[in-house]
């Protein structure tokens, strides 16, 4: 049986955005932030409880800056603390038994084939984040935060586009399937009227008795965007 999904606390889907500039500078990598190369990049937001607002800010302050150039997609974080240990000892150890600092990148927002970097952090245990979850779980990454890349100076913040709204509402049609699926064994094509509500007028879904697949068009209306049972997100040209 397909199990229920827990679903984000999430009032408003309004992910955290960054730009990121490129660079033409070769960095040294040591650690070091208060080099020149850092200086061309913009510190994010403050770091916050993964559950968002439903928790109390952190006590100590986590940012985070990023550039690019051809070859590499450069990552410098602040973490502030003031007790610092660990136990992990062996190269290529399960690093979040203790604590760590985790880096998520999904080139194709497709929620699946995505990339995950851990470094030890040796720090006491707190699920702060860059762009609130919802839900204590990193593994949303319909929630992460949105990165843009740009070799041009002085370019405003990007919106997110307006696509990427659409797909947070065909993921809450997921949330609201694998729940039903959980408790009734089996999908549904009667979504409550609260939900219904909130989805465009073009949304379509289909289901059999293991599987369902659900979509909206693009902005555009040259692609509709799916998801399926699984939470995998992709488009295909419209008939």
């Amino acid at each position: 049986m397909k199990s229920a999904v827990p679903e984000p606390t999430i009032q408003t889907y309004a992910p955290n955005r960054y730009l990121c500039q490129k660079t033409s500078e070769k960095p040294e990598l040591d650690g070091r932030l208060d080099k020149s190369f850092w200086e061309q990049a913009p510190w994010s937001e403050a770091f916050v409880d993964i559950e968002g607002e439903m928790r109390p800010l952190p006590h100590k302050q986590t940012r985070v800056k990023m550039l690019w150039d051809d070859e590499y997609f450069y990552f410098g974080a602040e973490l502030i603390e003031d007790e610092i240990w660990a136990t992990l000892t062996e190269r290529d150890s399960v690093i979040f038994h203790d604590n760590d600092f985790e880096i998520f990148i999904d080139p194709d927002g497709d929620t699946h084939h995505y990339y995950e970097f851990e470094t030890a952090k040796p720090y006491p245990e707190d699920n702060w984040v860059w762009s609130p979850q919802g839900v204590i779980n990193m593994h949303y990454p319909e929630l992460w935060g949105y990165v843009f890349f740009t070799d041009t100076e002085n370019q405003p913040l990007p919106m997110i586009p307006e696509d990427e709204e659409k797909k947070w509402q065909l993921r809450k049609i997921y949330y609201w399937e694998r729940n039903y699926f959980a408790e009734h064994d089996s999908f549904t094509t009667d979504i409550s009227d609260e939900l219904h509500e909130q989805l465009p007028v073009d949304w379509e879904i289909e289901t059999t008795s293991r599987t369902f697949l659900a979509s909206v068009k693009t902005t555009d209306g040259q692609k509709r965007m799916y998801i399926r049972e699984d939470g995998r997100v992709w488009e295909e040209s419209a008939k």
